[in-house]
C-alpha cells in the first residue's frame, strides 16, 4: 500500500512524495486521512531551516488532523474501521498510523471535520490559559496571533478577561482577534507600543 506525505526535502523546498505504507502493530490503527492542520509558524521555521529547528532534511511534520480508521491492530479496542477519529501528532499525509493512545474518537456527527480537526492544537491554546487561572475582570495579553494565538484569545475572552489586549504586527491578525473578542490591539514594532499597553 502506498501513501503521499509532505516532506521537506532541503531547505526552502517541499515536495508530495509517495512512499510505502508499512504493517501496523498491534496497538496502532491505520487511518485514511481527511484533513490535517498546518501551523504556518513551525513549518516556516522549518523549511527554512531556522535556528529554533531541528534543521535535519528530509523532514515530515503534522500537528493533528481527522480521518477515518482503515484498519486496527489486534489489542485495539476503543475505535473500529469506519469510525471518524482525531489523530495526535500526525504527518501531512494521506495516510497516519498512530498508537490507539493518540486516536480519540470523534463523537458527535454534527461536527464538521475540518473543525473537529483542530480541537488537539486548539486544547494547546486552552492548557495555556488553564494555566493562567485567570479570574473574571483580570486582564491578559497574548503576544503572537498564529493558530495558538487566535485560539487563546478566544478562550481568554470566553473566560471573562478584561481588558483582553492581542498583540502582532501583522494588521489581518490584529483584526481577526478584535472580532473573535480582543479588547485592544497592537503592534509590538510600533515605536509608543509599551506606553500604549501601560495606558490600557
Amino acid at each position: 500500500m502506498k501513501k503521499k506525505q509532505i516532506f521537506f526535502t532541503e531547505p526552502g523546498k517541499a515536495e508530495l512524495l509517495e512512499c510505502d505504507v508499512p504493517e501496523i502493530s498491534e496497538d496502532e490503527v491505520l487511518v485514511k486521512m481527511e484533513y490535517t492542520v498546518v501551523s504556518g509558524g513551525t513549518e516556516r521555521a522549518c523549511i527554512l531551516s531556522m535556528n529554533n529547528t531541528a534543521q535535519t532534511f528530509p523532514m515530515s511534520l503534522g500537528y493533528c488532523g481527522v480521518g477515518y480508521v482503515e484498519k486496527t491492530g489486534s489489542s485495539v479496542t476503543k475505535v473500529k474501521k469506519g469510525d471518524r477519529v482525531l489523530v495526535y501528532h500526525g504527518n501531512h499525509a494521506s495516510y497516519n498510523i498512530r498508537t490507539d493512545a493518540e486516536i480519540t474518537k470523534v463523537e458527535n456527527d454534527d461536527i464538521a471535520s475540518i473543525d473537529a480537526a483542530f480541537v488537539i492544537i486548539a486544547s494547546m491554546g486552552l492548557g495555556g490559559v488553564r494555566k493562567l487561572e485567570v479570574e473574571l475582570g483580570e486582564s491578559a495579553m497574548v503576544m503572537g496571533l498564529g493558530l495558538l494565538g487566535i485560539f487563546a484569545v478566544q478562550f481568554l475572552a470566553l473566560s471573562g478577561a478584561n481588558p483582553l489586549i492581542a498583540v502582532d504586527p501583522n494588521p489581518e491578525r490584529r483584526q481577526l482577534a478584535l472580532d473573535l473578542g480582543a479588547d485592544y490591539t497592537f503592534d509590538p514594532t510600533a515605536p509608543d507600543f509599551a506606553e500604549s499597553v501601560k495606558k490600557v
